[in-house]
């Protein structure tokens, strides 16, 4: 009994002697820019901009204001992107952005600065070879679908990037069409099965160099009106343009400041975090015989 009690008492002053604060001290960090913005011709430059807030700044704001934004084609000055009052972290800018050209975005705001390179590619190689409506059985219920078969003519030789869209338009109202996910959709499609915004985005992993007919279902609320007819948006992406969107699948990328895991970002800026990339468009308007 006496063991007994002496192996306790001994067991609790073992326990107690291994106790010890310890202070870590946090790794000195500075706020960065943040920085998405998406160019494509024809449209102006419209970037969004915040900041990254370190562990010991006792602030939960990302809004940078006031910040010098200027964008380079081919070297040259051609736009100051002017803070939005409605919506402080857009930029916009009054310059519309051109075929063939290069990019190049600097920020600066205080003491930091940051800059990317857009390159716009070349506007992708597509056709139409035919649009239907028909019911559609999903694991939800029967629909009513546009069925759409495109020709892609893929550059060999290179990795090539997508997105496309669908609009109804002529209408009251436009209106986009969501993709369906569905087994009866072409598998370049399915193979990666994301879904960007109102864009449906992929690659040529298994079309690389090929003339591609792609199989795709959108859904068709109700039935088309007179002088209503679908617009097909397919564009070309760079790289990082195509990794943004597969990264943030559910969202246009510029609807606020970013909160996320930064580790986990695609990342061109330099000196600062995000994405500055390019994108090219045909579009295809189909009206469907009466």
């Amino acid at each position: 009994m006496i063991k007994k009690i002496f192996f306790i008492l001994l067991t609790l002053i073992l326990l107690t002697a291994c106790y010890r604060k310890i202070k870590i001290p946090l790794p000195h960090y500075e706020s960065e820019l943040f920085i998405v913005g998406l160019v494509e011709p024809d449209s102006v430059a419209q970037i969004s901009l915040s900041r990254t807030i370190p562990l010991s700044e006792r602030s939960t704001d990302y809004t940078v204001n006031d910040a010098r934004v200027i964008l380079y084609e081919d070297e040259s000055a051609v736009d100051t992107l002017k803070q939005n009052l409605s919506t402080p972290y857009l930029y916009t800018g009054t310059y519309p952005v051109n075929d063939h050209s290069e990019y190049k975005l600097r920020v600066s705001h205080n003491h930091l600065n940051a800059e990317g390179v857009a390159r716009i590619p070349s506007a992708p190689d597509v056709e139409i070879k035919s649009v239907s409506q028909e019911e559609v059985i999903t694991e939800e219920n029967i629909t009513n679908a546009v069925k759409i078969k495109i020709i892609i003519h893929d550059p060999p030789q290179t990795e090539n990037y997508y997105a496309m869209r669908v609009m109804k338009k002529g209408g009251p109202e436009e209106s986009q069409l969501y993709w369906i996910y569905t087994s009866l959709n072409d598998p370049a499609v399915m193979n990666e099965g994301i879904r960007f915004s109102d864009y449906i985005v992929f690659s040529d992993i298994i079309f690389d160099g090929k003339d591609y007919t792609m199989t795709l279902y959108f859904d068709l609320p109700g039935e088309l009106l007179p002088g209503e007819y679908l617009e097909f948006k397919i564009c070309a992406l760079e790289r990082h343009a195509y990794l943004w969107m597969r990264y943030q699948p559910n969202s246009s990328g510029l609807e606020g400041p970013f909160a996320g895991e930064t580790s986990q970002i695609p990342d061109n800026i330099k000196d600062g975090l995000g994405v500055f990339a390019a994108k090219n468009a045909v579009i295809l308007p189909y009206h469907f015989s009466n």
